[in-house]
């Protein structure tokens, strides 16, 4: 398997077909612990929000400042630059050094006085962490040929459940529950949602049942019919989807493939549409259900659910619409088409 850069330029392991999917996957676990690390650390200190609001006596703004902003600000425009020098220098080292920078500052995070010393530690844990999946993902790409990439992206990836699970029950002891109190709020929990989790496996049984009866090529087709309007409707139907189920994901495997089937009739880019499906699901998402509930209970505005969705029915489709509008933009007229081709 050839590498995207001239030999020597990057100091790599040698790809899977010389050492073999052994020590593929051997380097596929290591990703997924660092991984894993990464969201306990990141995840850790939303579960102790109130003892360390009221010892360094910040208010709910100015927490979330530091908890979200520091963070994701330093994560998403230096992975940037970090996944350029992935690309020209030695990845392993640089997830080696960019873990040691996370790591120390969660640890000095326990030592912060006020605000500012801990705006600088969160900081330092979106800069450490930005290191970590460029490299990764750019060495699985090379030890890993192009049929057995999912597996190990998929691998890798579930390290973003293993890190919050364990954050959770780390978190959960350092507030003084045992395991045995863990265990019995985590059925209870279960218990609680039951009918929500029979919901998703309904919903994705749903799924799988119009694709193989062929109900999302019918639907695909009929929707083919409204020609050049199709890229505003079929962002009209996600933001429909999930409106109606509340999921994201439900509604990509409700109208998925209808979305594919309907785009390619028309020479549309699957993917554009694939995408418009999830863009305008995310407008639909604030009229759900389940975020209806979520605002009058973090609001203590209970019984006012209708008000709730009275207020915010009109910003829903008014984004979607324009959502629709955009998705057209990029089907059609140039430069928007530049983003898909």
């Amino acid at each position: 398997m050839s590498l995207p850069y001239p030999p020597g330029r990057v100091s790599t392991p040698a790809p899977a077909e010389s050492n073999g999917l052994g020590y593929a996957y051997y380097v596929t676990i290591i990703l997924l612990l660092a991984y894993t690390l990464s969201f306990v650390d990141r995840q850790i200190l939303g579960l102790l929000v109130q003892p360390i609001k009221k010892d360094l006596q910040l208010s709910d703004w100015v927490f979330s400042i530091v908890h979200g902003f520091a963070f994701a600000i330093f994560y998403t425009f230096v992975g940037i630059f970090l996944g350029r020098l992935a690309d020209r220098w030695n990845r392993r080292n640089l997830i080696v050094i960019g873990m040691a920078i996370w790591v120390v500052a969660t640890a000095a995070g326990g030592y912060v006085t006020g605000f500012v010393s801990l705006f600088v530690a969160r900081m330092f844990v979106g800069v450490g962490e930005a290191a970590l999946s460029p490299a990764a993902y750019s060495m699985l790409a090379d030890y890993f040929p192009p049929e057995r990439r999912a597996r190990a992206m998929s691998i890798y990836t579930s390290g973003v459940y293993i890190g919050s699970a364990t954050a959770f029950i780390v978190g959960g002891l350092v507030m003084k529950y045992n395991p045995v109190q863990l265990v019995s709020q985590f059925v209870r929990t279960i218990w609680l949602v039951r009918y929500s989790l029979i919901t998703i496996v309904l919903m994705l049984a749903l799924g799988t049942l119009t694709r193989y009866s062929g109900t999302d090529t019918t639907l695909g087709l009929a929707f083919a019919n409204t020609g050049v309007f199709y890229p505003f409707f079929g962002t009209l139907m996600g933001w429909l989807g999930v409106a109606l189920t509340g999921s994201d994901t439900a509604s990509n495997v409700l109208f998925g493939g209808m979305q594919k089937v309907a785009a390619e009739q028309l020479g549309l880019s699957p993917n554009l549409m694939g995408a418009a499906n999830s863009s305008g699901g995310v407008m639909g998402k604030m009229i759900d259900a389940q975020s209806i509930v979520v605002a009058s209970t973090a609001t203590r505005w209970f019984n006012h659910e209708g008000d709730i969705l009275r207020y915010v029915f009109f910003h829903s489709v008014a984004l979607a619409c324009l959502m629709g509008i955009f998705v057209t933009l990029q089907a059609y007229v140039w430069p928007f088409r530049l983003m898909v081709n």
